[in-house]
């Protein structure tokens, strides 16, 4: 009813949009306002790379965020010598947790919640950020790890791709499709090449602060 009564609607991305839309909510009521980034955490460090080849997960682990999926894709592409890291607190889902655990590889690893600084260390130790969300209305870790300097994969329900279709930084694939994401991972490690990502590093961190988010939504609010 809210939504409805609304003169406008402010949403983080473009998926969000869409879901909005699909609710029957008019088109011209919708204003997307990408989300920002902390620059004072993260931004690229001159760190040594973990020495296996480490794909890194960010993010609660529910069915929502599809974990069961990177997992799958994982073991589906079966790189030699690499890792899978999930960063993030448990599900809520104590058979979704058991789920996971069972179809997992030693090369799994879940270590739960971080503190922002030290997420900001391990994003840049990594090769890969992958974020395979069902549903998604942003996913500010994928702009934490763009801004990081990592490469990352995401799926076409989240968000932040929207960050990538505009400065680069990573691929897309389409929410659920187990097989694209093995073929994107797998490509990935063939090429280990972040220039292929055409990631524009400096516009991601200029255009995507929160002072920068702050001022949007000052002219934004100043145009209504």
């Amino acid at each position: 009813s809210e939504f409805k009564n609304a003169k406008k609607i402010i949403v983080p991305s473009d998926s969000a949009k869409k879901s909005m839309i699909d609710l029957g909510i008019e088109e011209k009521k919708i204003n997307i306002l990408n989300y920002a980034v902390d620059n004072n955490f993260f931004k690229p460090k001159k760190i040594k790379k973990f020495d296996k080849f480490s794909i890194v997960f960010c993010g609660s682990l529910s069915p929502r965020k599809g974990a069961h999926n990177l997992i799958e894709s994982f073991k589906v592409a079966n790189i030699s010598g690499s890792q899978l890291i999930f960063l993030g607190a448990k599900s809520r889902s104590k058979d979704y947790d058991q789920y996971l655990k069972k179809i997992s590889t030693k090369n799994v690893k879940f270590y739960g919640s971080i503190s922002q600084s030290n997420l900001s260390n391990i994003l840049s130790k990594c090769h890969l950020f992958v974020l395979p969300s069902l549903a998604d209305g942003f996913g500010l870790v994928v702009l934490q790890a763009i801004s990081s300097g990592l490469p990352v994969i995401v799926s076409s329900n989240v968000g932040a791709a929207d960050i990538i279709r505009q400065f680069g930084g990573g691929e897309i694939f389409q929410y659920n499709d187990v097989n694209e994401l093995t073929e994107k991972i797998i490509n990935f490690y063939k090429i280990k090449n972040t220039s292929y990502y055409n990631l524009d590093l400096k516009n991601v961190i200029n255009n995507n602060t929160w002072d920068n988010y702050g001022n949007r939504l000052y002219n934004f609010i100043n145009k209504i």
